[in-house]
């Protein structure tokens, strides 16, 4: 217990001895803390009066800094104040910045104002001065009158006068008259020239026409990008013409060329292209061809009609074109295959207005159909005379109404001026100054639809003057059809579709702020409105379903065809046909431009490559027709020349030549000049190679005419031959027994088929169903049978014809006799009776007539002999 106890009271001792020494630590650690302190305190004291004397430095230095921060203040408020003024001066400035860019403006506005009088006045002054010069001359020779248009040094005209022959020339002045003329004119200042061009010169002049319109094409044609070329080829006076044609982007049309054509080939086309090019390279002194190429790089689309040889003309070109790429085009090789061909491509496109010419001829194969039924066959007529091949009695009426009344259309038999004092108090109530009736000849695309317009207005009229009118068979045949209810309904139907849709639809072609690429939708809109006008014909007539409704004009005509008649009925059964007729074309035609098609959707980028597309070749006609002017006008003048005239007129080479100055002009003439000799020797050249090929196919063709010839004489001699050995069977007795002879089936066929030859290629006998003569049907031979009833056939109608025959001497003789012919010892069935007989039989009789003939059998020349049985 002691023990326990005393070990307790030990654990507390050990306790309280730990506690004691931590309190020891602790008292420890404060006297260290003191220590530390005095110690600190000490630091601090020093470190106070270093601070004491800092505190005195920093009181002199913030002295020192209020100072200088008044004086910064100030400053501060000095720069205040001068940068309120800097903004004030500175928004002065702007503003007379902004005054003085107006004025700057304006100086421009005025500057391009001026430089353009300036361009005025150096044109004034160069025509003033050209003016000068002339009068100088005339100073210089006012003693003997004399003006001075010969270079003696150089033999050569001057420059002013050529350029004067040029503008004569492009008025058609002749070159017979030109000094005649010229001469007059300076009769007129009391002057004379001391020497004057001969015609052969003048001629020449024209040609250096030609070779300046071609220097004009070369410097044009190169700075011109996203060009259209028009091709197209016309007839005149026996010659195949082919015109060729760029257009740009502004609608400047110029002629790269016009001449002949071997044939209408798109081949031959081409290779006229590749010689006119090549021509205006020579012009440009260009020995790499790159005038050429980048011309041909620059075109982009083509526009032609739809003939089947411009659409070979199209790909020719596209291949050809492609081919020159490489030459004009930056890293064109390092392209892929998509960029190539966006390249290459060519964009066709075909003239609209050549589309209203299929209007017109699938309206008149549309109211064929509807007469027929009508009339229950043949439509009636006056004079047969007057029909044409598949012309429906409408378009008849309509063509020798125009013939009978339209200015100009028939001298001889036609009453126009009769006419028009007939009926002019009905045109002024109408409003129309003149009658609106034109010819056909010279007028294509809208013809039809608007003379029938003309002649339903005026058909009353028409009618009661030609029952007072003294007639003929012109006049007479257009009174028969104008009492004709039928035909007066078909006018209706084409008058409705002249004021509706074709001559609308010719107004938007015409339209030139409607783009190639805008025409998707105009068709569109087309093809929605007649579908809507075959199911309702009615509201079609009346006018309220209109294609175009902007370009609808209610005039006098238009009020005239939708009001009600009695033709209307029939009018209908006309329109029922050509509306959904029409409709199908359409949509063939146009198919590219509706939905679904390649020009449907446009991109900025098509639009840009297709901004120098027209919607149609009016342009080729145009010039065609100046063409046809210049022919009637001098008949004998040659493509070569005519070329020259049709390019300096119409693609305005003096105006161009104008623009030059006078060291430029002279150059220009004077290159020109020296290239007539090359230009006439080409063209000969030119024109030996078309007449040698031309030679050459008919040539070709005499061989081939021959080779026919021969060889369907071949063929005479042996059906003739065939029928010799079978003999020509004519009655149905003789067939049975001729054919009873025969052992096999084949035989049999075989002396039938040379029965049905000889008829048909020998004796060129006429049946109203021609299939008589065939051998099979639809791959399927006949059987003897069936030929056997065709023959009969034929036999039976070539009696019927015996009675219409006129017959000879020697057919009478024969007449009602059996006769048969020797030949080899085999006698044959009788050959004389027959229609056409002495056409290929020669008889020669015996001289007492006895009844035994000789005869000659013409194919052949082959002697057999006759003999008559009673």
């Amino acid at each position: 217990m002691k023990g326990r106890a005393l070990s307790e009271h030990c654990k507390e001792l050990s306790s309280e001895n730990e506690t004691l020494k931590g309190r020891v630590h602790e008292n420890e650690l404060k006297l260290k803390a003191k220590a530390i302190r005095s110690e600190s305190k000490n630091v601090l004291k020093l470190r106070i009066k270093r601070l004491m004397s800092e505190k005195k430095v920093i009181n002199k230095s913030s002295n020192v800094l209020r100072q200088r921060l008044k004086s910064k203040n100030s400053e501060l408020m000095r720069l205040r104040s001068r940068l309120v003024y800097s903004e004030k001066c500175v928004n002065k400035k702007i503003e007379a910045m902004d005054s003085l860019k107006q004025q700057m403006e304006e100086r421009r506005v005025e500057y391009e104002t001026l430089l353009e009088e300036n361009n005025g006045l150096k044109k004034s002054f160069e025509a003033e001065r050209q003016e000068n010069d002339w009068l100088r001359d005339c100073i210089q020779t006012n003693e003997t009158g004399e003006i001075s248009l010969f270079d003696k040094d150089k033999g050569t005209y001057t420059p002013r006068l050529q350029k004067c022959v040029y503008q004569l020339l492009e008025h058609h002045v002749s070159a017979a008259q030109m000094s005649d003329v010229i001469q007059s004119v300076f009769s007129l200042a009391g002057k004379q020239a001391d020497r004057l061009p001969s015609a052969s010169t003048v001629l020449n002049m024209n040609i250096q026409r030609l070779a300046i319109a071609q220097k004009q094409l070369a410097e044009v044609g190169r700075e011109k990008k996203h060009t259209s070329l028009y091709t197209d080829e016309t007839s005149k006076f026996g010659t195949k013409v082919g015109g060729y044609h760029i257009r740009d982007s502004d609608g400047s049309f110029y002629t790269l060329g016009m001449r002949e054509l071997t044939t209408k080939s798109g081949k031959d086309t081409l290779q006229v292209l590749k010689e006119i090019l090549t021509d205006i390279d020579e012009v440009a002194n260009d020995i790499d061809n790159q005038t050429s190429k980048e011309i041909l790089t620059n075109i982009t689309s083509t526009m032609s009609d739809s003939a089947s040889t411009e659409v070979n003309f199209n790909e020719l070109l596209e291949d050809f074109r492609s081919t020159i790429l490489p030459f004009t085009i930056e890293n064109y090789d390092n392209l892929d295959d998509a960029g190539r061909a966006s390249l290459n491509k060519l964009f066709n496109f075909f003239c609209g207005l050549h589309s209203l010419i299929h209007f017109a001829e699938t309206s008149n194969v549309s109211m064929l159909k509807v007469e027929n039924e009508l009339f229950e066959g043949e439509s009636p007529i006056e004079d047969k005379s007057m029909i044409k091949p598949s012309e429906a009695g409408t378009s008849r009426l309509i063509r020798t109404a125009c013939k009978a009344f339209a200015r100009g259309a028939d001298e001889k038999s036609g009453c126009h001026i009769q006419f028009v004092t007939y009926v002019q108090d009905f045109l002024k109530e109408k409003k129309q100054r003149a009658l609106k009736l034109v010819p056909y000849r010279g007028n294509r695309f809208n013809i039809l639809f608007h003379n029938a317009a003309q002649v339903y207005m005026l058909h009353r009229h028409m009618t009661t003057f030609l029952e007072g009118y003294s007639l003929n068979r012109l006049t007479k045949s257009v009174l028969h059809d104008l009492k004709q209810p039928v035909y007066i309904a078909g006018c209706k139907a084409l008058g409705l579709m002249c004021v509706l849709v074709c001559t609308p639809f010719w107004n938007i072609l015409e339209d030139k702020s409607i783009s190639m690429m805008d025409m998707n939708v105009h068709y569109l809109n087309f093809i929605t409105a007649l579908k809507d006008a075959i199911e309702n014909v009615d509201q079609f007539m009346a006018g309220k379903i209109r294609p175009f409704p902007t370009q609808v004009k209610e005039n006098e005509v238009f009020e005239v065809l939708v009001e009600a008649s009695e033709f209307d009925e029939n009018c209908m059964a006309m329109l029922n046909v050509i509306l959904p007729a029409v409709c199908r074309y359409i949509q063939r035609k146009f198919e590219d431009f509706l939905p679904g098609g390649k020009y449907a959707e446009t991109s900025p980028e098509l639009k840009q490559k297709t901004a120098s597309v027209e919607k149609h070749n009016k342009h080729c006609e145009r010039v065609f027709a100046y063409y046809d002017q210049l022919l009637r006008f001098k008949p004998n003048i040659s493509t070569l020349a005519t070329e020259s005239y049709v390019m300096f007129t119409l693609n305005k080479t003096a105006q161009w030549l104008e623009g030059k100055s006078k060291d430029q002009t002279r150059q220009i003439v004077e290159e020109a000049r020296g290239r007539v000799k090359e230009i006439r020797k080409k063209f000969k050249r030119r024109s030996e190679s078309i007449r040698k090929k031309q030679m050459e196919k008919i040539n070709e063709q005499r061989r081939a005419n021959e080779l026919t010839a021969a060889r369907k004489l071949k063929e005479q001699e042996k059906y003739t031959n065939d029928i010799v050995y079978h003999g020509l069977w004519q009655s149905e007795s003789q067939i049975d027994e001729h054919l009873a002879s025969y052992n096999t089936i084949p035989r049999k066929i075989e002396a039938l088929k040379c029965q049905l030859r000889f008829r048909k290629n020998i004796l060129k006998q006429k049946y109203e169903d021609s299939s008589v003569f065939n051998f099979s049907k639809d791959k399927v031979s006949f059987k003897v049978e069936e030929l056997t009833s065709n023959l009969k056939t034929l036999v039976q109608h070539s009696y019927l014809l015996e009675d219409k025959v006129e017959k000879t001497a020697e057919t009478q003789l024969l007449n009602k006799k059996r006769v048969r012919h020797k030949f080899f010892g085999r006698w044959g069935a009788n050959l004389i009776n027959v229609p056409g007989y002495p056409e290929y039989f020669n008889i020669v009789y015996d001289e007492d007539r006895s009844t035994v003939y000789t005869y000659k059998l013409l194919n052949d020349y082959k002697e057999g002999t006759l003999e008559i049985i009673v």
